[in-house]
């Protein structure tokens, strides 16, 4: 959505970064993606990979706690995700 931003330049721990103000910003409107859905099945895989960020982002903001548990929580199997991949390469 914002073609300015090259994301392959930031890894996950930029999120480290970010504000109280900007993490809910970002959870509540569950991101910036026209496909939400897509969004959040993505982020559900973030947050249980790097669960010292995940740990960060719900102490800095903790009115998004429950939105980041839920997506936890959602988040694919790993058989899930590696049909996910797949279909993405091919």
């Amino acid at each position: 959505m914002f073609g300015w931003i090259k994301t392959e330049e930031y890894s996950f721990n930029h999120f480290w970064l970010l504000e109280e103000f900007q993490i809910r910003l970002l959870f509540e409107s569950s991101g910036w993606s026209r496909d939400k859905d897509e969004w959040r099945k993505n982020m559900s895989i973030m947050l249980t990979a790097n669960p010292s960020v995940t740990w960060y982002l719900k102490q800095r903001a903790p009115k998004v706690a429950d939105i980041i548990d839920e997506l936890i929580n959602s988040a694919p199997t790993v058989e899930e995700k590696t049909v996910h991949i797949h279909r993405k390469l091919k």
